[in-house]
């Protein structure tokens, strides 16, 4: 019984001493899921703990504003897009040619930058909530690069799993952000509390698939830099918080615990598009049998088509298809059916116009 309570005191006391670090995937989880849907109870708790003491690598920064400065011109890339294919239609049989209808096509078609300018104030907002470390000298780099290539050849963590990714930086990534949360760590003297919101075996020791703990390589690792280490996947942390950080007044219950591990499951999954193409494909074939001004004033007075097309923009550019896959759809004819047999195509490997990874090889000041 002294035991456990001994080991409780320890535990609390290394949550109250110790700097959160958080891994690119757990920026790139909160920027993306700012909405109605997001995992609140993880905002929640990273904001009820002390600025200072929420930190995040140079690299991490790096890595997400690239992610997200991709991601916002694959989706206002493929918003234009669809928006095209609306106005194609729209230029289609006299039937379908209205004044309210191309109106409302025009001003889809005026939301890209608007959609810009939400996605730039929501990555600013998830950056806002942490200190950035420093960056690494080109020099320091270059030999943590070379030093990861033997380290990769031996499966010595973190970030082996990445050996096939093109550029230095995002092969080494994550050895970067390892060594430079060990140059913190010895720095400070503080613990480690280390967020990701990754399963790979090159971080995690795993059982049957699921992370157990982490690798005992990192925990040893960081011993040697003067530190206890703790690494949790988001909802893990949570739940480690509700249990240790209750006087910052973070408490959930074992419901709500529960349900946030179910949406941090679903957020992690892959996104099935079938259901999106289906819907996508029955719009199309509506459009094409009855009157547009019709489909648009039923439509935009609920701001289903809005809704429709931004989702559609997401989906697509979340999984880099690209927009010839999607759009097969609506060469379906009128009598085809519901668009079951192309919801059902599987999607190719890859966007042969996916932005390209080389930009990663310059120097980090231009991100």
């Amino acid at each position: 019984m002294k035991s456990q309570e001994s080991d409780l005191t320890t535990e609390q006391q290394l949550w109250h001493d110790c700097l959160f670090v958080c891994d690119t995937s757990v920026l790139v989880l909160l920027w993306k899921n700012q909405s109605r849907d997001s995992p609140q109870g993880f905002q929640s708790t990273l904001d009820e703990i002390d600025e200072s003491r929420r930190w995040i690598p140079h690299q991490v920064h790096w890595e997400f504003q690239r992610v997200c400065r991709e991601k916002i011109e694959r989706e206002v890339r493929v918003y234009d897009e669809l928006g095209t294919q609306l106005r194609r239609l729209i230029e289609g049989p006299p039937s379908w040619q209205s004044e309210s209808a191309a109106r409302t096509v025009r001003e889809l078609g005026n939301q890209e930058e608007a959609i810009r300018r939400d996605l730039e104030r929501k990555r600013d907002a998830v950056t806002a909530r942490f200190d950035v470390g420093e960056q690494y000298s080109i020099e320091r780099l270059d030999k943590i690069c070379r030093w990861g290539a033997l380290r990769y050849e031996q499966g010595i963590p973190p970030g082996y799993m990445d050996r096939k990714k093109e550029g230095p930086l995002s092969r080494y990534g994550d050895l970067i952000i390892w060594f430079q949360t060990m140059d913190k760590a010895r720095k400070t003297g503080k613990p480690i509390v280390f967020i990701i919101n990754e399963q790979k075996e090159d971080w995690w020791h795993c059982v049957a698939g699921q992370p157990q703990q982490p690798r005992a390589e990192l925990v040893n690792e960081m011993r040697q830099a003067g530190a206890l280490f703790r690494m949790y996947l988001p909802e893990d942390f949570v739940a480690k918080a509700s249990k240790y950080l209750r006087d910052l007044g973070i408490s959930f219950t074992d419901h709500e615990l529960k349900r946030l591990s179910k949406q941090m499951e679903k957020l992690r999954a892959t996104i099935d598009l079938s259901a999106a193409q289906e819907m996508f494909a029955r719009t199309c074939k509506r459009m094409a049998e009855m009157d547009l001004a019709v489909l648009m004033a039923d439509l935009v007075s609920s701001e289903q088509l809005q809704e429709s097309l931004q989702n559609t923009a997401r989906l697509l550019s979340d999984q880099e298809l690209p927009m010839s896959w999607f759009l097969q759809c609506t060469r379906q004819s009128p009598d085809s059916g519901s668009g079951d047999e192309g919801a059902s195509e599987t999607p190719p490997d890859g966007d042969e116009d996916s932005p390209a990874e080389g930009e990663d090889e310059q120097s980090q000041d231009d991100a």
